[in-house]
């Protein structure tokens, strides 16, 4: 029986997502700390193998960007400098990824001086999976003030840079495309004028989504750009006590977050945009929010602290009609109350994350799918500023320190996966795309294949005595093949298309 499946990757949408849980795939206990070490990061990325690589500076005359590659057990594999070489300079990290390939790319900035720096030039890096130099570039001109804020990476591994650079109408966002192999593919220019750029991301109908603020005062700006570079549409000076978020369905909605402005009402604004960026509606909440994630459900969701006056994370989702489903006002509990929230993410599952910290710790704080509080784990120390997920529901955290939260027992019921024989083999593994993948099927009652997003792109009932299924995919990535034995066991392994 010949299989043949034509998978299309989804795009690196949001950071990294890994296959975890799923209705017939195994729950998991709380994480618990595994591992904590130095040095801390800007950003945290893993590659296919779940191997973790951060990027850290050094603040001295010649310093440099330094990256550093771990396994999942946080033993150091490498660690490779920039090798700047002008002690009146030094580099200036700014955010870390990974292509489909494992190689690594680094943004960064580089300054002059120590005790006042100003900004010379962004730079932009690139390195395979053995911390060899592929190749770098500036992404602007010589002392041209220009900074790079964070890096994003589409399904064919083409490269956006957000940065604050020198335009004919002055010092203004930008986002530049690089192709793969480090050539300029186009530049966009700001010339609204929505503020200093703060984050980037790409949207579920294949655009990005750039969030700004003001450089004075108390604005906030969003601006849509096609992946050629062209303005789809901005949204200038929004009045926001805080700095808000942005998100992007797949009809192309945009949801946005802000803070009311208005004199004692301390509440936040979640507006509905059209693909032509209209306002469809605005729905309010008390809490201070200055985050939102779609779940997988394509709803929004809203995170940030419980007022302007409390510490602590809070949660909230709405509908498409903007109606609010659920709230959970105190997330972290009364053991934490966390500051300097970071980074917020979806899982798979559509369970919510923020990672905040205290004055001494770092921490990831998790609502379910239905707003309960899931938990809050936390590891010393400093803040957080980024975290990523593993595989079988772990955690990576970085900041002050680089850290691993990883499940003390994986739970299948009345059985841990572990006590249960497997006979199936997926071979070759790796394979290259439309190469004849042979899948035995020894005692299974039926068999999936998931897509590195934890797309279902195949599911097949094993037919009695059949021992085999051959499989054809014409797209390169991880997939994850997925079988059901008949005696009621489930076990997943990885497969490597290249």
């Amino acid at each position: 029986m010949k299989i043949y499946i034509n998978a299309v990757l989804a795009p690196k949408i949001i950071s990294f997502l890994v296959f975890s849980c799923f209705a017939f795939l195994p729950l998991f206990s709380q994480p618990v700390l595994q591992w904590s070490n130095y040095p801390g990061t800007v950003a945290v990325a893993l590659d296919e193998f779940e191997n973790v690589y951060t990027a850290n500076w050094d603040f001295n005359p010649g310093g440099d960007i330094t990256i550093t590659k771990r396994d999942s057990a946080g033993n150091i594999l490498w660690e490779v400098p920039s090798n700047n070489i002008d002690n009146t300079r030094h580099e200036v990290a700014t955010w870390i990824e990974t292509d489909r390939f494992n190689r690594v790319i680094v943004s960064g900035t580089i300054r002059s001086g120590i005790s006042n720096p100003v900004n010379v030039n962004g730079i932009l890096m690139k390195y395979n999976e053995n911390g060899t130099l592929l190749w770098n570039v500036y992404t602007g001109e010589e002392f041209d003030g220009s900074r790079n804020v964070k890096c994003i990476l589409d399904s064919l591994d083409n490269i956006y840079v957000l940065n604050l650079g020198n335009t004919p109408m002055g010092m203004r966002m930008q986002v530049k495309k690089y192709n793969p192999e480090g050539n300029l593919v186009w530049t966009y220019n700001d010339e609204t004028g929505i503020g200093s750029p703060h984050n980037i991301k790409l949207s579920l109908d294949g655009a990005l989504i750039i969030q700004a603020r003001s450089a004075t005062g108390n604005m906030n700006g969003v601006a849509k750009v096609d992946l050629n570079g062209n303005l789809m549409w901005n949204q200038t000076g929004i009045p926001s006590a805080t700095i808000g978020d942005a998100t992007c369905d797949a009809a192309g909605n945009t949801y946005i977050i802000h803070g009311d402005n208005q004199v004692g009402l301390n509440q936040s604004i979640l507006e509905k945009r059209s693909v032509s960026g209209e306002l469809i509606w605005t729905a309010t909440h008390p809490m201070a929010a200055f985050r939102v994630e779609l779940g997988t459900d394509q709803y929004p969701i809203i995170g940030g602290f419980p007022n302007v006056n409390s510490p602590g994370v809070s949660f909230a989702k709405f509908n498409s009609a903007g109606d609010l489903l659920w709230e959970n006002i105190d997330a972290d509990g009364p053991a934490y109350g966390l500051l300097a929230h970071a980074m917020m993410k979806i899982d798979e599952n559509g369970a919510a994350y923020i990672a905040g910290g205290t004055l001494s710790q770092m921490a990831i704080c998790k609502v379910n799918s239905d707003g309960t509080t899931a938990y809050t784990v936390s590891a010393p120390s400093g803040y957080p500023v980024d975290f990523d997920f593993g595989f079988n529901g772990a955690l990576y955290l970085g900041g002050g320190t680089t850290v691993k939260f990883g499940n003390s027992q994986l739970i299948t019921g009345s059985e841990t996966i572990a006590n249960k024989p497997f006979l199936n083999r997926i071979l070759p593994n790796p394979a290259t795309i439309n190469e004849t993948i042979l899948i035995r099927c020894f005692e299974l009652e039926k068999l999936s294949v998931m897509n590195h997003s934890g797309q279902l792109v195949f599911e097949q009932k094993i037919k009695q005595k059949q021992e085999t299924v051959e499989v054809k995919i014409s797209q390169s990535g991880v997939y994850y093949v997925v079988f059901f034995g008949l005696n009621g066991s489930v076990k997943s392994e990885k497969m490597i298309l290249r």
